[in-house]
């Protein structure tokens, strides 16, 4: 009898996460639209949260509509050329450490913010990094961006997580591979991401009253919000056992 007890919470647990998912941030840029002679553009995405977030998804101005096979790379080494001089290599999957995150071929209406993954793209950046972002299209002008950045650094922050452009790092780019061409210029859009899975030892055999807690699902690992503990912790389902051995990590969640 306690065997099939012990049983119970788990099989009402996964019933439960099925139906929920990770909280979804979206962080939006305040430039408008002014400007669009090549095809993409460059900015940073900084986490200081100690925890890895996922990048599910990327907005953009469009000024041309149809049509367009999209490109997102990204640089665990951050945008830091020097001035308005391009100094860190070709742009591209493969060139000057850019790997690529997400391709796709869109149709965007022109004259619009378009999703470019409609939140499939899935870009990680660990905690306390700063990573090179490029969206490019291969058609001229497609994308659209904004000429009036202001000098100095400028960052859109949400929950520990930044868009961050200006000085050195706001660039536009021409068809890929290439490197920086305009400056300054600054992304008309967004990003959108969810908290990854925390890199902190696990805490095995922690066990509670799974009925007074809130769960949500971000494979392979359960988020549980102890709400009446004060604690909050991601549980790993691929090592979870039928006693809540499973494996636990602290985490505080944006």
């Amino acid at each position: 009898m306690k065997k099939l007890f012990l049983l119970f919470p788990i099989v009402v647990l996964f019933l439960a996460v099925s139906k929920l998912d990770a909280q979804t941030t979206t962080i939006t840029t305040s430039y408008s639209f002014t400007s669009n002679a090549n095809n993409g553009i460059l900015f940073n995405v900084q986490n200081t949260n100690s925890y890895p977030i996922i990048i599910t998804d990327i907005s953009s101005y469009f000024n041309i509509g149809g049509s367009n096979s999209i490109e997102v790379d990204y640089n665990p080494t951050p945008i830091n050329s020097s001035g308005s001089t391009w100094t860190q290599g070709t742009i591209g999957a493969g060139y000057s450490g850019w790997v690529s995150g997400y391709t796709a071929t869109i149709s965007p209406t022109a004259g619009t913010v378009s999703s470019l993954s409609n939140n499939t793209m899935s870009i990680t950046i660990p905690g306390n990094a700063t990573y090179g972002i490029c969206i490019a299209g291969n058609v001229t002008s497609g994308i659209g961006y904004s000429s009036a950045v202001a000098s100095g650094i400028t960052a859109f922050t949400a929950n520990g997580v930044s868009i961050v452009t200006g000085d050195n790092i706001a660039w536009s780019v021409a068809a890929l591979p290439s490197g920086g061409s305009s400056y300054p210029r600054g992304l008309v859009g967004s990003i959108s991401y969810i908290a990854g899975a925390p890199p902190y030892p696990p805490l095995a055999g922690f066990s509670y009253d799974i009925f007074a807690d809130t769960v949500w699902q971000n494979s392979p690992y359960i988020f549980v919000n102890t709400c009446n503990h004060g604690i909050n912790y991601y549980w790993d389902v691929t090592s979870y056992s039928t006693t809540y051995g499973g494996t636990y990590t602290a985490y505080n969640p944006p």
